[in-house]
């Protein structure tokens, strides 16, 4: 499995941080075991109130281009699959310089926004749209080759995100979008899930889906709902732009003992057979292993290349 979403490089933040945060150890086992064969691994930030709460850090201390480095190197350490570095709610990011640095640095891609609202957008907790300086962020993304990831994005900012791509793919750019970790809002009506219109117009501008496995978003929490999810992604995408994604949050638990919530579907151990077991009950296996591997592999070199090809 080609994981298009998982909190590693908040893990690795979490275990340089706090000694008693051992769930770093987990997961190498997990994924250097070959279960998982590559992963977009992600440095997500939410509002300030829920960054004191969760990371214990305050705002004023918070430096996304230093907890990105040394997060970064942390996982360059313990993990040596095929890795695709991205950060989730661009909150602290101050301007386009720093958009800059953090490529430099490796960054490969960004979700503008998490849940909360911030200065260029807003998640599934507010209604406002895209911000100028979004946009303008966004532009400075593009130009760089990063990939654009819409999840968590609420329908208003999701929207101006797809007409500012518009406009630079009009422009002759190429631009490298997806929504890493979303599902189908007709199936599962949450909001972090995507209506068939946002659905549409993502595969209008050549955008792929990641299809996430957290019980939450998928409905009645069970495996054959997920792959019912699957199922109706591949009819609108057809089977070379669908993908799939763990946002493996048992680590939550570990950080608040009092956090009983199921996480996982599947247990990231052993997701890969479990998953392609169920897969193949409905699929060929030519299109299991897109699913599962090639595609995502595929969205990763993408980007890669990209990256070689832009001058910086």
């Amino acid at each position: 499995m080609f994981d298009t979403h998982h909190d590693l490089l908040s893990i690795c933040f979490l275990s340089s941080k706090y000694k008693t945060f051992n769930y770093l150890e987990q997961m190498k086992k997990a994924i250097n075991s070959n279960n998982v064969v590559g992963v977009f691994c992600n440095l997500y930030f939410m509002n300030s109130e829920e960054m004191a709460e969760e990371f214990q850090i305050k705002t004023k201390d918070i430096n996304v281009i230093s907890m990105f480095q040394e997060s970064k190197k942390m996982y360059d350490t313990n993990f040596s699959c095929p890795s695709l570095y991205s950060i989730e709610g661009c909150d602290y990011i101050k301007n386009e310089e720093e958009l800059e640095k953090l490529y430099e640095s490796g960054l490969d891609a960004f979700l503008l926004v998490w849940n909360n609202k911030n200065s260029y957008g807003s998640g599934n907790r507010s209604d406002s749209g895209l911000t100028s300086k979004g946009k303008a962020f966004l532009r400075k993304g593009i130009d760089l080759g990063m990939g654009i990831d819409l999840s968590h994005a609420n329908q208003k900012t999701f929207f101006d995100i797809i007409e500012v791509i518009k406009e630079e793919q009009k422009k002759g750019k190429e631009v490298i979008c997806y929504a890493s970790h979303s599902n189908s809002y007709e199936l599962c009506p949450h909001k972090r899930n995507l209506t068939k219109e946002q659905l549409l117009s993502l595969k209008e501008v050549g955008g792929m889906i990641g299809l996430v496995s957290y019980p939450e978003f998928v409905g009645n929490r069970t495996r054959s709902k997920y792959i019912e999810h699957i199922k109706y992604m591949i009819n609108i995408f057809g089977s070379d732009k669908v993908m799939v994604s763990s946002d493996n949050m048992n680590f939550v638990s570990i950080i608040n003992p009092n956090d009983k919530e199921e996480h996982g579907i599947y247990d990231y151990n052993t997701i890969a057979a479990e998953l392609k077991k169920d897969l193949l009950s409905i699929f060929s296996l030519e299109d299991v292993e897109k699913i599962m591997e090639k595609n995502a592999q595929k969205l990763y070199y993408r980007i890669k290349e990209k990256r070689k090809n832009v001058r910086y």
